[in-house]
């Protein structure tokens, strides 16, 4: 039987069915309830095991994890387990697999090696503690062949499985057998599976021939193998075996699901009370070694076609003509087929049948109960509901107020939705759409979103819920008006800030009632500290406090139909305020003595402004309320008592002032009674020296002396000095001589107490201060430099008096501080070293003085004892069982060098622990004899060297390391001519991993010619690295080992390789253009490898010679920079593929010239009409193909095209040449304007010009205005009415720069606008030649301003001031044209018919 799956975890009913189909005849518990039960397998703990022959039937998958190395006699790494796995008791999440065929949870075996030789049988502690075996056998795995070790996971979880896989593991010895096995772990069942292809007797070669199926647990001591599988010599084919945890059952726990994942239940079974189709679901989880799993089953159950399964139904009922029928309804009341059951229908308001066949409507919401019976089994029935909702929507008005908010009697596209919540309410789940018209609202066609609503506006409303359509109306929309606001105001304020606190309770209304509407109607005024806040209107955010400042706010003003208008305040508030000065008083007294008080008095100065007469008081409270009520009643006499006692008492009084009715301050008058006493005034000080005097620090004794907040505490020799308390008199210190007094001057304010301080010496203990101790002869065990040392026996030594003191012990000590720091817990262990100083605190068991003792150590070691921490022992352990036995003494050497010991070897006594402590314990506890044997591979022991003279001892550990012998195996080289040189030679040590099993850095490699010559000194053949073959050599022989006689040896066969075919093996490069004609260039050497189909290793030479030496490799083929000038053309290439011997091809070079050429700027006056011809020398360029690039992108090109004529375009031209080689090369010049002169201002007025030019500093220039007669005035004068073009030039060139153009006008003066269609408009057209735009202004007499115009085209006047015809008079015109000029002057407009 194998582990468990998804199947082992199941719901079922009382009857055992996992899908239930329930009819009329199933057998409900409970009425109509059922009984569903969780099944699960039996789990159990993993405390034993049993184990079973089971089917073969392994596991194949479809991903996994391949551990494809040489392995043998060896663990892997840690692997992590997808799943906890409960073994003997305990969870394991992480395990090694051993390449003998077995598993181990002890991780701290992580490759180490993995014995193939055993003989005991299970359980055993001699065998891999926490470990599957399956199977167990001295097996290898090489990845050189088809063998491999893998892992994988299938399933999911809770249901996985982790799977080893021993593919065609080698039989060691045998080299044809191989054996293949499988090991499972199943999560949650915690089971474990062996499945064995194939495990055949051992050759005779074989050395280790046992094999075993089995598990052992932690210690040993708990084992289980499978039936006639123990350790022994067998043979097996298509086996399996079950490992199956046999201890107490394990409890689960469960919780049941109903349909939308409530909890139902927590018991194994559970019933469940059903109308209708459902599905339930379990989950059962197991707890074992800690970690818990969960699983899950689900259950659907349906009822047959004959069963009365039910549901409600509710139905929406439209109108109170819709007559029902509750017939019409069986079919929503039941999931199965209605035909096949009765249905009882119960009135619920009056417990009455109905008769299901008789229409009847209804005007409000009616519930009916409905049994559902089997027609054949009348008493299989079900109930359910069938309601009925009445559709009653109407809506609250037809009438609907609309807030006209400019009063402009329309309220422009009007959001119609906006009335919805006045319509029907901010409930209402259905869709609200308005029309024009009553049969548009019907039909649903052209609803209205928004409307241009004026007073009267009708619209009809159409609303829509499910099915249940209603048409209401039409609504008439009322244009309300909104109040008529000033929209803002200035409003300067100055009030009273009563009690100075920067703000007042403020009635905004009536500041602002009548500044800003003179409405009669208004309902309410709010103002707002935001435009924002002021929409949304809420009176809990409105103001109702005032501050100072400079800003806005904004009054709400609305109507009783809600419509508001909103005012924008632009407020400037000043305070004015009553300032008063704080009063705080400060009275000594002796803390119970009653203390008269003028409150009058005290706050005489309290008032700082105003000082002019206007404020009245102050008057007392005694509270603050009191004070703001200002209740006269409450006023209390400026005589007052203080009878309160104490060292601190403070009472506090209310003072108000007033200024007029509406404006006062209040201020606190507090009244503060001190009263300084003394905490301590006798002191005890040690006298550390006994000597009869002491200085101390006062400043340790001022909170001593007073502990009252805020006190000051000095300290003076006199009371008279006290009381004076100069500047520099007062004492820091004292020195104590017997009993001093001193007095300490307390102060708070203006309170004083002085007293006296009297200090008394204590004597300390009388100790020895300082004292040398000089040990000689002690042991410097471990050679550390350190040793214990019981400090306690100098105690005698110090306690001079030999009074009753107690001792304590430190490292540090601060003489000016006298603190003591880092103590020395264990007095009797302190570790010391020749110089330490250890500090010892002596003090009378009844009293904090102490005095101090130094001990000054001198330690004088026997010689040490120094050893070397890093001895190994290597053994080979040839029968690979980890039962060697090393000869502890031969690691002494290594440990002990009587060069750096004074103690000579032959005065030491050594003996062997298993554990460090026990070493330097040196007690018969752990205690080991030599030899030694081991049962690892990586084993620490430890040496103690004792002195026999002194007793003295240091501890080194030995690292005792077994080995097994390296298994070589016989290989085959495949011998080339490397490098090409026409003799075959091999590196040896390149295949060295393929003559052994399993490869490793400490393996040492000899090579013979014969088999005879293995371990003959001198016979080895001595340059394996460069071992070169004759032509009779066809085999030799290696001999690996890891340790001296620790190995085996293998023959090597040479065969001949196939040398790599390369076609073809000549290449060139002529295509190459030298673009600088320097002979240098980049060149891809690699560029052939595309050539070759194979994955080939390309290595590139300069020379054939370089290829043959390996000498002078080109790192960088595919960039290499070729130099004609080196006289290399031919390059070699070397082609290598793994498999087959190398072979090599070459590369020919040959650069092509480019046509390079440098083409000069070319210079052009840019108002020549001819243009440029540039016609560069190609002679000896070769070129075949021309394309010249002007500056605005247009190309001209061909074969022929070697010049340009008519060049006028300014810019950089681009000419690239392609020659015969076709190396094409670009260059670029350009084409630039002659500097001329350029106009920057044209002006003048009426009938002249001016031209005003820059150009070059101190080239003259001349001007023209037809390029014919030049000038050097820029002014033209008495010019005639038209166009002009004018020109500037340098005197000294025939290159003139880019004209302007100007314009002299004629102005009509006189035009009749009577549209006769003669003489109807005053024009000035012209104006186009200006770039900007001109303008033009018409004034009447009396310099009104009644016509204006801007163009760029022509200006043209109908006469006409807002449309309105002038009369006939004389108008002034203002022309500014673009070019700088103005024109003045009048026109006559003739207004006649």
């Amino acid at each position: 039987m194998k582990s468990q799956d998804q199947n082992d975890f199941y719901i079922s009913d009382a009857q055992g069915n996992q899908s239930l189909l329930v009819s009329c005849n199933y057998p409900f518990v409970n009425n109509n309830c059922i009984r569903l039960t969780a099944h699960y397998p039996i789990f159990k703990l993993t405390n034993s095991y049993a184990v079973k022959a089971a089917n073969y039937t392994p596991y194949s998958v479809t991903s996994k994890t391949v551990i494809k190395e040489d392995l043998d006699d060896v663990f892997t790494g840690i692997i992590d387990l997808p799943f906890s796995f409960c073994f003997y008791g305990k969870s394991y999440k992480q395990l090694v697999i051993g390449s003998n065929g077995m598993i181990s949870f002890d991780i701290g075996q992580a490759n180490q090696p993995n014995a193939p030789n055993f003989s005991d049988t299970l359980p055993s502690q001699n065998l891999p503690k926490e470990s599957i075996f399956g199977v167990l056998q001295d097996i290898y795995f090489s990845k050189n062949d088809d063998s491999e070790i893998s892992y994988s996971v299938i399933g999911n979880a809770p249901f996985r499985k982790f799977i080893v896989n021993f593919y065609k593991g080698n039989l060691s010895g045998c080299e044809t057998e191989t054996s293949t096995s499988q090991i499972v772990l199943s999560e949650g069942s915690n089971t474990i599976e062996v499945f064995v292809e194939n495990k055949d007797l051992p050759c005779n070669l074989a050395k280790f021939k046992n094999a075993l199926i089995g598990i052992n647990d932690a210690t040993g001591a708990s084992g289980l193998s499978a039936p006639d599988r123990n350790t022994g010599i067998w043979e097996a084919k298509k086996e399996a075996w079950l490992f199956s945890p046999a201890s107490n059952n394990l409890v689960p726990q469960f919780i049941w699901y109903d349909t939308e994942g409530n909890v139902i239940g927590r018991d194994e079974n559970q019933i469940v009370c059903v109308q209708k189709d459902e599905k339930y679901k379990v989950d059962i989880i197991f707890n074992a070694c800690g970690d818990s799993q969960t699983y899950s089953d689900d259950i659907n159950i349906k009822f047959a076609v004959d069963y009365p399964t039910v549901t409600p139904y509710t139905k929406t009922v439209c109108n109170v003509t819709d007559a029902i029928t509750l017939a019409d309804y069986k079919s929503f009341l039941t999931t199965n087929d209605a035909s096949n059951f009765n249905f009882k229908f119960i009135d619920d308001s009056t417990g009455q049948e109905v008769d299901e066949n008789i229409p009847f409507s209804i005007n409000k919401d009616k519930i009916f109960s409905v049994i559902v019976s089997n027609k054949n089994l009348p008493e299989c029935k079900s109930t359910t509901k069938l309601a009925f909702s009445f559709f009653s929507d109407k809506i609250l008005t037809t009438n609907l107020g609309v807030c006209d908010v400019n009063n402009d009697g329309v309220e422009a596209n009007y959001n119609l939705s906006w009335l919805n919540a006045k319509l029907v309410g901010n409930n209402y789940q259905g869709a609200v759409t308005y029309f024009t018209s009553y049969n548009e609202a019907i039909d649903n066609k052209n609803p209205i979103l928004n409307a241009d609503v004026v007073n009267g506006s009708q619209f009809f409303v159409r609303l829509a819920y499910q099915s249940c359509v209603n048409v209401l109306g039409p609504i008439v929309i009322n244009l309300n008006p909104t109040p008529v606001v000033v929209p803002s105001i200035d409003v300067e304020l100055k009030i009273c800030d009563n009690n100075d606190d920067g703000f007042e309770n403020y009635d905004w209304v009536a500041l602002v009632r009548n500044k800003i509407t003179l409405e009669p109607n208004v309902s309410s005024i709010n103002v707002y500290s935001s435009i924002q806040a002021a929409q949304q209107g809420n009176p809990s955010f409105a103001l109702n406090q005032i501050r100072p400042g400079i800003y806005k706010v904004y009054a709400r003003v609305a109507f009783p139909s809600g419509c508001y208008s909103i005012v924008e305040m632009n407020m400037n508030v000043i305070f004015g305020i009553i300032k008063l000065n704080d009063s705080n008083t400060d009275i000594c007294f002796d803390g119970v003595e009653d203390i008269a008080v003028n409150l009058d008095e005290l706050t005489k100065d309290m008032l700082i402004e105003p000082l002019d007469g206007t404020v009245t008081g102050p008057v007392f409270f005694g509270s603050y309320q009191d004070a703001v009520d200002n209740d006269f009643s409450k006023i209390i006499p400026a005589d007052q008592l203080i009878t309160d006692n104490g060292n601190f008492v403070t009472k506090t009084f209310y003072a108000r002032f007033d200024k007029g009715t509406d404006c006062f301050s209040i201020k606190p008058v507090i009244i503060n009674l001190i009263h300084l006493v003394k905490n301590r005034d006798q002191f005890s000080v040690c006298d550390f020296k006994n000597d009869g005097t002491e200085t101390v620090q006062l400043s340790d004794y001022v909170r001593q002396v007073n502990n009252q907040s805020g006190t000051q505490v000095l300290f003076f020799t006199s009371k008279e000095s006290a009381e004076a308390n100069a500047v520099g008199t007062n004492l820091t210190s004292v020195t104590i001589n017997g009993n001093t007094v001193i007095y300490a001057r307390i102060s708070y304010k203006d309170c004083l107490l002085i007293i006296p301080i009297t200090f008394t010496l204590t004597n300390t203990p009388n100790v020895l201060s300082e004292f040398n101790v000089e040990i000689k002869n002690i042991c410097d065990n471990n050679a550390d430099g350190k040793e214990n040392i019981d400090v306690t026996r100098y105690e005698s030594q110090i306690n001079i008096n030999n009074d009753n003191l107690e001792f304590s012990y430190y490292q540090n000590y601060n003489a000016v501080s006298n603190s003591f720091s880092n103590q020395y817990l264990d007095p009797t262990q302190v570790s010391l070293s020749n110089g330490s100083v250890v500090y010892v605190k002596a003090k009378y068991k009844n009293s904090a003085c102490y005095s101090v003792s130094k001990i000054n150590f001198t330690l004088e070691f026997y010689p040490p004892i120094y050893l070397d921490k890093n001895a190994v022992l290597k053994l080979c352990d040839k029968d690979l069982n980890f039962g060697e036995s090393f000869n502890l003494s031969l690691a002494i050497p290594q440990i002990f060098n009587q060069n750096n010991n004074q103690v000579q070897l032959s005065d030491l006594a050594i003996t062997y622990y298993a554990t460090e402590t026990d070493a330097n314990n040196g007690t018969s506890v752990g205690k080991i004899a030599s030899p030694h044997t081991t049962s690892a591979a990586n084993v620490f022991v430890y040496a103690r060297f004792q002195s026999r003279t002194y007793g003295c001892y240091s501890v080194a550990p030995i690292n005792l390391l077994s080995y097994f012998p390296v298994k070589a195996k016989n290989s085959v080289i495949q011998i080339c001519d490397n490098n090409i040189d026409g003799f075959y030679d091999v590196n040896l040590l390149d295949y060295k991993d393929q003559m052994v099993q399993t490869p490793s850095p400490e393996n040492v490699y000899t090579f013979y010619l014969s088999q005879a010559d293995i371990g003959i000194s001198g016979r080895e053949i001595a340059n394996p690295t460069n071992f070169i073959l004759n032509p009779y050599t066809s085999k030799i022989w290696v001999y690996v080992e890891n340790l001296k006689d620790c190995g085996s040896s293998a023959e090597i066969n040479f065969v001949n390789g196939t040398q790599l075919t390369i076609s073809p093996n000549q290449f060139s490069i002529n295509d190459i253009c030298d673009e600088g004609n320097d002979g240098k260039e980049s060149i891809n050497l690699s560029k052939f490898e595309s050539n070759f189909a194979g994955a080939y290793t390309y290595e590139y030479f300069e020379s054939k010679q370089d290829m043959m030496d390996e000498n002078h490799k080109i790192t960088n083929p595919s960039t290499y920079p070729f130099d004609e000038s080196k006289g290399i053309s031919k390059f070699y290439v070397k082609v290598s593929e793994a498999g087959l011997c190398p072979n090599f091809y070459t590369i020919d070079i040959q650069l092509n010239k480019t046509p390079i050429i440098k083409i000069n700027d070319y210079y052009y006056c840019k108002n020549d009409v001819l243009g440029l011809d540039i016609k560069p020398n190609f002679t000896g360029l070769n070129v075949t193909y021309y394309k010249w690039e002007y500056p605005d992108g247009t190309v001209a090109e061909g074969s022929n095209q070697n010049s340009l004529t008519g060049v006028k375009m300014i810019g950089t031209y681009k000419l690239t040449l392609t020659n015969s080689s076709n190396c094409v090369y670009t260059t670029t010049f350009k084409v630039i304007n002659i500097e001329t002169p350029e106009i920057i201002k044209l002006s003048g007025e009426n009938d002249n010009y001016v031209v005003t030019a820059t150009g070059e500093e101190g080239r003259k220039i001349i001007y023209s205005k037809d390029l014919i007669t030049w000038q050097d005035s820029n002014v033209f004068t008495n010019l005639q009415p038209g166009d002009y073009t004018f020109y500037v030039k340098y005197a000294d060139s025939d290159c003139h720069g880019d004209m302007i153009r100007g314009r002299i006008f004629t102005v009509i003066n006189a035009f009749t606008p009577n549209e006769d269609g003669i003489n109807d408009s005053w024009k000035l057209s012209g104006l186009d030649v200006f770039p900007e735009n001109s303008t033009l202004q018409i004034f009447d007499r009396y310099g009104s301003l009644v016509y204006q115009q801007t163009s760029n085209t022509e200006f043209v006047w109908d006469g006409k001031f807002n449309s309105r015809s002038l009369p006939t008079a004389s108008y002034w015109y203002v022309i500014n044209a673009a070019d700088g000029r103005t024109y003045k002057g009048w026109i006559l407009l003739k207004n006649r018919n």
